[in-house]
This record gives C-alpha cells, structure tokens and sequence, in this order.
C-alpha cells in the first residue's frame, strides 16, 4: 500500500488550488497532491448521489433492507437478511451498475451486477446512481482500496460519530476509469453470477432438508404455551424454558431422534503448556452463516493454550458453535492449505462419510431453537457441554444422507471455484488502482 504523506510542513498554498474548491483544511491539501493526471470529483458525474431509504431500524430489520454489514468484498449478501416482500411498494430497490457505499468507517463499497438481489439500502447506505458499467466497478474497487480507507478515515476523524456524508462523497476525487478494464467487469459479472447460482443451490437443499424435518417434528418449541409436562421431563430447574425444552428433547427422543452425543467427538486433547508461535484461530466472526469461514490472519495467541484444541481443523469436519444465541455450523469443504486451529467455542463431530447431510441438519431450525433454551448464564449466550449432548436430530436412512451430502459438497465447490475467480480479478483491479494512486498512470 502506498504510504499516505503527513501534514508536518507549512507551505503557501493559492487559493486556486483546485483542491481548496470543496475543503479548505491542510489535510484535504495534502491528500490532494496525490491526484495527478486526470482525475475527478464524485460531484460531477453524470449520476446522482442518494441516501437509502430513511424507515425506522426495525421496519428496516423486518424488510430484510441492505445494510452496511451486508457489503463485502465488493458485493452485496442477503444470506441473513429477511425474505423478499411480494413489492417494495414506494421503497426504490438498487439498480443495475449502481455502487452502494457504507456511510460508517471503514467505507465498503459494493457494484450491483445482473446477480445482485434488488433490494433497496437503508439509510447507513448511500447509493451512486447511473454510471456506465466499467466507471461503477472501477470507483467501487478505488473506494475499496485500503489507500482509501485510510484518506477517508482521516477526513471524518473529526466527527463524534466517524462517517461520511454526502458532501464528502461529492468532494471525493478518484482517478479516471483506465482503459481496457471491461474484460475484468465482464469475468466478475460471470463470476459473481456462478457464486450466486451455487448459493441458491445451498439455500434450496438447506430448505429441502428444513421440510422433511419438519414432517416429524414434535410439538412447537414454544415456553410461552401453558401446557401439562409429565414428571419425566421435569428436572431441577422449573423454568419455562427449561421444561418445554425437556418436553420437546422427550418427545423428539420418542420418534426416534438422535443425541448429539452419539455424534460428538470425544477428542478433548488441548495445547494446553505447549509453546506456540502465530496460529490462524477459526473466531466465531470467521464463520460466514453458509457452511464455509473466512480464513483466519496468523496472529499471536490471545486464548489461553488449554482453550485450544491439539488437533488441528481436518478436511470434511463439521463444527456447531456453542454460542446458543446465535448458533453457526461449518463444514470445511473443500479443504484449505492452510493449517486452522480450534478454541473450545467449537464443537468438533467424529469423522463420518456424509459431513454434509449432518451439517445441513445441525443447521436447521431445530437444533437453533433446542441451542437458545439450553443456554445458561446471566448473558444466556453459550451452551454447556451437558446440554449440547441432549440436543436432538432426526437422522434419516443412509441413501438420504449420502444424497444431501453430494449436493452440498457439489454447491461448496462451485462456492469456492466462483471465489477464486473473484479474488483473481480483485487482485488485478488492486494492482490497477495501485499504479494509479503511484503516480504512474
């Protein structure tokens, strides 16, 4: 990354300057002689700058609205967010070629492609509306630039509240689109396509395999329905959770549902004394909600070393977090190269023919709603090793798992091949705006 210049000397500067027409800090002044060559403001572009839709946070929740944590890596995800409306109604969803910014630091950008889903922003976001296909993709990848980041975090270091606003977007100056990049918007255009294709498939099977669950379920999880528990299910606590958990776990046992007991592995061996250099520790934040995690920065240990497990995360393993209030399953497939390693905030599966199916079945409503009544503690977050080997799966005949296994391995493939292509054309795009940003263009 090029290094950003300091503001240490004291210089006459015209009041012509171009740079002092929107701001006439020191700081604007500095960044500005950065921007050699043909270079513009965001201001003056043949498209608009708009807000995202200014609704209360919980309507904007209920919609399933983007927000800033659903632009990454240049895109836009609706994985956690709600179910489409049947209309947006007077709402205005984003549009082909738009870029779509965050408003809070650090800035993330995202170009809305064919693949994109139309939903509209809320109003953390601020959209750039009407640009040419190669101009959006090129000033999302210059926004996204770490350069960047840095110069916008300086110039709202001010604020109470760090953010940028629509004046200091129109104020923003980004090199002129280069030439010859429409090959590279292209190949991201197919790329992101493939990705989106493979995440329907997942999304498809996950509600496959929710459906045929559901045909055996026992009765609603619900601790608000006053109902008549047998002494069986009552234990030392009275709780309403707790009984309609236990209520639930005897009728599910019943049908013939399995423990997670008979599942979990019993590999309890920890690094505990060891001496360790730089690990790479899957975080609960690293799980990414579809079966797959973002890979880890080696960084120095900061859990103790009898939190983490002696053996590293293998290839095909499935994990089910403990936090009960937000529960994540991973399935490391296909494998990485890179060598991962597991705190106790993981709960490891023995090794098995057919990870996928349990994953898919881990990741269902059912194991998330035994997870949120079996928590414990004042925060009521994690759930206790004794209360994870209660909790109850259906587990169907060895034809069934065999087949979900295969498609969800199938799908995570193409997730991870779509990726790479996207990833290569992130890294030429960076090598662009790098020379740009040097000077050599």
């Amino acid at each position: 990354m090029m290094p950003l210049p300091a503001v240490t000397s004291h210089r006459w500067t015209p009041p012509t300057t171009p740079q002092l027409a929107e701001r006439w800090d020191a700081e604007t002044y500095v960044f500005g002689l950065q921007e050699r060559g043909s270079w513009f403001a965001l201001g003056r572009l043949k498209a608009r700058l708009r807000e995202g839709e200014r609704v209360p946070s919980a309507e904007a929740v209920e919609l399933g609205l983007y927000r800033p944590s659903s632009l990454v890596g240049l895109m836009l995800h609706d994985d956690d967010l709600a179910p489409m409306p049947s209309s947006w109604g007077e709402l205005s969803p984003v549009g082909l070629g738009d870029v779509v910014l965050s408003k809070f630091l650090p800035v993330s950008a995202a170009w809305v492609s064919q693949s994109t889903p139309r939903r509209p922003s809320d109003a953390n976001c601020v959209r750039v509306i009407g640009l040419a296909s190669d101009q959006g993709f090129w000033i999302a990848n210059v926004l996204e630039h770490p350069t960047y980041q840095q110069m916008l975090a300086r110039r709202a270091s001010a604020a109470t509240i760090p953010r940028v606003g629509l004046r200091d977007l129109r104020a923003l100056r980004v090199p002129e689109t280069p030439l010859g990049i429409g090959g590279l918007t292209a190949e991201w255009t197919r790329a992101s396509r493939d990705l989106t294709a493979a995440r329907e498939g997942i999304r498809a099977l996950q509600d496959e395999v929710n459906t045929w669950v559901e045909l055996d379920e026992p009765p609603s999880l619900s601790a608000l329905e006053p109902r008549f528990y047998p002494a069986a299910d009552v234990d030392d606590s009275w709780t309403p959770g707790r009984l309609a958990l236990r209520g639930y776990q005897s009728a599910a046992s019943r049908r013939g549902w399995v423990r997670l007991a008979e599942l979990l592995s019993e590999d309890s061996e920890r690094l505990r004394g060891r001496r360790v250099e730089a690990l790479r520790v899957l975080r609960l934040s690293d799980a990414d909600g579809g079966f797959g995690f973002d890979l880890p920065e080696l960084a120095e240990l900061r859990h103790p070393t009898f939190r983490i497990y002696a053996r590293p995360f293998g290839a095909g393993e499935v994990l089910l977090s403990v936090l009960g209030s937000a529960s994540k399953v991973v399935f490391h497939h296909p494998g990485r190269a890179a060598t991962v390693w597991l705190s106790d905030h993981w709960a490891r599966f023995q090794p098995r023919e057919d990870p996928g199916a349990l994953a898919l079945l881990l990741r269902g409503p059912v194991v998330s709603g035994q997870l949120a009544l079996a928590t414990t503690g004042s925060a009521r977050q994690f759930v206790p090793r004794t209360e994870l080997l209660d909790i109850h799966i259906p587990w169907p005949e060895c034809d069934r798992r065999r087949h979900w296994h295969g498609r969800l391995s199938t799908a995570l493939e193409g997730v991870a091949q779509a990726n790479d292509r996207l990833e290569a054309v992130r890294t030429e795009m960076r090598g662009l705006v790098d020379e740009h940003l040097g000077g050599r263009r």
